[in-house]
């Protein structure tokens, strides 16, 4: 399996009398995990990390955002153009486990979606974290930093 995972979303339906790209305006549901079975029945799970957005209602026409993750604290931006704002609660339109389907909204705005492999995004934090010192000690501080960044992917675990 890969160590990202690319979702497109086909957005875009072709339209013969106007020659035009309509966009498809339907709801997905984001979800934060995902795992994909391989075809020896085990399963690699993936977190969430961007989602690029399309804000308009035609191929020719509209404006990008993207929603990302800061992978070694955990934490959600918005960066529209010049713009960074931070997402307090993660992804819109994103699904935790226990989110109350009945009353998640769909995004019609996301596109592409970014997986990053759970087992890689761990060791690109790790190695991260430990670039400060290839050698934590016992009860030193980057110890205490690795035992709290862990903490910030609890949601994400099973």
């Amino acid at each position: 399996m890969p160590s990202v995972l690319n979702v497109q979303l086909a957005r875009y339906a072709y339209n013969y009398q106007t020659g035009d790209k309509k966009k498809i305006m339907n709801p997905v549901l984001l979800n934060r995990t995902l795992k994909v079975k391989t075809k020896h029945k085990s399963s690699t799970k993936y977190v969430l990390y961007a989602v690029q957005n399309h804000l308009g209602k035609s191929a020719l026409s509209g404006h990008y955002i993207a929603e990302a993750m800061d992978w070694s604290t955990g934490i959600w931006f918005q960066y529209d153009d010049d713009s960074v704002t931070l997402l307090k609660d993660g992804p819109s339109y994103s699904l935790n486990d226990g989110t109350d389907l009945k009353k998640a909204k769909g995004s019609s705005d996301a596109y592409n979606l970014f997986y990053v492999k759970e087992s890689c995004l761990q060791k690109s934090v790790m190695a991260q974290i430990t670039s400060y010192s290839p050698h934590p000690i016992k009860g030193s501080i980057i110890e205490k930093v690795c035992f709290e960044r862990s903490q910030c992917y609890d949601d994400y675990k099973t």
